[in-house]
């Protein structure tokens, strides 16, 4: 924020806005992670794959029910091919038409399945682009045209709410993360007005690509005794503020 611009206007006596995503609907979500957020009121985001929702679909039925936001994850999670698991399911092989039928196609089977249509979606492994080379592209706009909001990964920040994109939002790793690194996270984002966005995967002890439960059941207490500072809630939710707060032109409601 420059010297001359004007703070963004949070609602009430908030100084900054905190998000809790969880990506590819892994049952840890269920039988820890959503038990926790409910003992403190706290609403996250989960983004799903349709096909995972199956198993448990009256538990993430009644997630939803309680106010957690299902989001979109795409229908079959294409990433780089330079990853292994997804050298048959390419970024780079994609073309616009395939990648649209992701997008739609998940928005649609998870609106049948959960019962609310997804507002927003994540970007497998963060990546946004089709093709290679000259022929790449990037897919933002589809997600821009579909989706109230697009939420990356790996991020190193948090969001300037008067100034970021909605469609390419930045969201900061929770996995594996100490107390005292969130807690460092969160404190920065009041002091400079900001929307910081955590994203993780697996809930639980430790591991790869799993947030500590010990640790993140200290950052809720935390947040919990700041509400009257930091505004906690779904990236939906806090998203729809953002653009009616900006006004933004040309953007429909999703």
């Amino acid at each position: 924020m420059t010297e001359t611009e004007a703070p963004f206007h949070w609602p009430s006596t908030y100084k900054a806005a905190a998000s809790l995503s969880f990506d590819d609907a892994r049952p840890s979500q269920l039988d820890i992670g959503v038990p926790l957020f409910d003992r403190y009121d706290i609403k996250a985001s989960f983004y799903v794959l349709p096909e995972r929702l199956d198993a448990r679909i009256d538990s993430w039925r009644a997630a939803a029910a309680n106010g957690h936001e299902i989001g979109s994850h795409t229908l079959t999670h294409p990433c780089t091919g330079n990853f292994e698991f997804s050298k048959d399911n390419a970024l780079e092989s994609y073309t616009e038409e395939q990648m649209i039928r992701e997008l739609q196609g998940s928005k649609s089977h998870i609106g049948q399945m959960i019962g609310t249509t997804p507002r927003t979606f994540a970007y497998p492994c963060g990546q946004t682009f089709i093709g290679r080379g000259r022929q790449a592209t990037s897919y933002v706009p589809l997600v821009a045209d579909r989706y109230l909001a697009g939420r990356l990964w790996l991020s190193e920040d948090s969001n300037n709410p008067a100034f970021c994109d909605l469609a390419q939002i930045l969201a900061v790793e929770i996995d594996g993360l100490s107390y005292d690194g969130m807690k460092q996270l969160v404190d920065r984002a009041v002091s400079e007005n900001r929307w910081l966005i955590f994203a993780g995967h697996d809930i639980g002890a430790g591991g790869r690509q799993t947030a500590i439960v010990s640790e993140l059941e200290k950052l809720c207490h935390y947040l919990k005794a700041s509400d009257e500072t930091i505004w906690v809630d779904t990236i939906a939710n806090i998203a729809d503020y953002i653009r009616s707060e900006r006004q933004d032109e040309g953007e429909i409601s999703r």
